[in-house]
């Protein structure tokens, strides 16, 4: 489902309405909390992205997230899940909303679900996926910083958590 423009929305129903199912029925979730990078369970404690006991089912992180504590929620990928993700750092404008031409190529090549990160200065797309490699991340060269980020693309399958904001990149609300 995607927002109505201008539409007013608290961040759960942004949540609820607009991250697809496919990712809602994984038990891969947690919290991003307001202070920091660390991703956290339900049970109050760090979730560990090589462990998958830490992670907890999309109705428990919602019913358990607190506006005043948690910032976003977090996906962790684990090898096998069939989820990659790409982290498209310091690539828009969050006053205009503009996006670099270099992360509009990757946006458009995984054509997926994507959304805003909580800086409003990048993107993350969520695709599917039968890989489970490494880690790959890189600088993207000739860039300007937007703030304190640089330009970069990281691209994962396992062993990372990411932030799940459900504000939608310009109706890419689709999981492929």
């Amino acid at each position: 489902m995607e927002l109505i423009p201008g539409a007013a929305l608290s961040i759960l129903d942004r949540l609820t309405r607009n991250v697809p199912q496919e990712l809602q029925d994984l038990n891969q979730w947690g919290f991003k909390t307001s202070w920091g990078q660390c991703p956290w369970s339900v049970w109050n404690v760090a979730a560990r992205v090589n462990d998958p006991a830490t992670w907890s089912t999309w109705e428990s992180v919602i019913v358990r997230f607190d506006v005043s504590r948690h910032r976003c929620l977090n996906f962790c990928f684990f090898s096998g899940c069939g989820v990659g993700g790409c982290d498209l750092d310091a690539c828009r404008d969050p006053e205009t909303g503009h996006v670099s031409d270099w992360a509009m190529n990757f946006v458009d090549r995984f054509d997926s679900y994507t959304e805003i990160s909580p800086s409003g200065t990048g993107l993350h797309v969520f695709f599917r996926t039968t890989l489970a490699g490494k880690t790959v991340k890189q600088v993207i060269a000739g860039e300007l910083k937007i703030g304190e980020k640089t330009p970069q693309v990281e691209i994962f399958t396992r062993n990372h958590a990411c932030s799940v904001t459900g504000n939608v990149f310009e109706g890419r609300n689709l999981f492929r």
